[in-house]
């Protein structure tokens, strides 16, 4: 993974900001993701967002704060908290790895709905994770 200037300078506001450094940054058009380790979320967060709102402010953008953890797994069911997912597997097609959602019906429509929010959990796990897809079934 390689992190542009901009990304550095904007994971230095945010550990100037919070006191956390994150482990990646994404920038989009109107985002900006923040993967910082899963037991300093709330700590870049702040006390009732206080932190993440003056950050928003400052920067004119919306800001999104993800949990890495050593398992791709728990990266997802964190990301995706009110989804119940089944079963979680990373398997490989083509060379590629990927990981296998298994939910029920009504949560896969959920999930299907979220989409751009499943659109940044791909592109973390593929910067940190080297996972190329998720797919659902």
């Amino acid at each position: 993974m390689k992190i542009s200037n901009k990304e550095i300078l904007l994971i230095n506001a945010l550990q100037n900001f919070s006191g956390v450094t994150a482990r990646d940054c994404i920038i989009s058009n109107k985002n900006i993701i923040f993967v910082v380790n899963e037991k300093y979320v709330g700590t870049a967060i702040g006390k009732k967002g206080e932190t993440i709102n003056k950050l928003r402010k400052k920067l004119n953008k919306n800001i999104e704060i993800y949990g890495y953890t050593q398992n791709p797994e728990n990266l997802v069911k964190n990301s995706l908290k009110e989804i119940k997912i089944k079963e979680i597997k990373e398997n490989k097609e083509e060379g590629k790895k990927i990981l296998l959602l298994s939910v029920d019906a009504e949560n896969k429509r959920k999930i299907l709905s979220q989409g751009n929010k499943i659109r940044k959990i791909k592109e973390i796990l593929k910067r940190n994770y080297n996972i190329e897809n998720i797919k659902i079934r």
